[in-house]
């Protein structure tokens, strides 16, 4: 890893984040604490955020509990709802209830949404019935969102075309 470290210097500015991140998650295989020390220590919050958000990817692929375990330590903030929604997107089709936990965890209104969508499209795979249950406790959601909320839990359980695909439509956005 250290000399990737010092290589980062001779990336340019505008690549700095993104290299940071791979370097961020790639170390997180090997040592997610020396990671998380690397990356919390960065002066620039854009490159801290992404480098969260690469670590917990990273960590949640190997280990979703301890990569919760160190998210649930992080101030709210950029930093933990990047991680959070990395968490969500590794746990999503695997652990529909933690991931639909997790996002609704976040404090950023989009990247909550963004992270809920997410989580339903995994309980459409899995456990529609169970989506459909944690949309109808959500009581907080406003009526546009909870009707789009549906709507992915519809379109993703319905089997393979063009409409099951999450990626392909608009339904990360308001």
């Amino acid at each position: 890893v250290k000399p990737w470290l010092a290589r980062l210097e001779q990336v340019a500015p505008e690549e700095r984040a993104r290299s940071s991140a791979i370097l961020a998650g790639n170390w997180t295989a090997t040592d997610p604490d020396a990671a998380v020390a690397w990356a919390a220590a960065l002066p620039d919050a854009d490159t801290r955020k992404q480098s969260y958000a690469a670590i917990a990817g990273r960590w949640a692929q190997a280990d979703s509990y301890e990569a919760s375990q160190w998210i649930a330590t992080l101030p709210a903030g950029v930093e933990r709802d990047a991680a959070t929604r990395s968490l969500v997107g590794i746990t999503a089709e695997a652990e529909p209830d933690s991931a639909w936990a997790w996002a609704r965890q976040i404090s950023d209104p989009q990247t909550r949404f963004d992270s809920m969508a997410m989580s339903l499209a995994g309980y459409a795979k899995t456990d529609p019935v169970a989506g459909r249950a944690a949309l109808q406790q959500a009581t907080d959601l406003t009526v546009a969102d909870r009707a789009h909320f549906q709507e992915v839990l519809d379109n993703t359980s319905r089997g393979p075309g063009p409409s099951r695909s999450v990626i392909s439509q608009p339904i990360f956005t308001r």
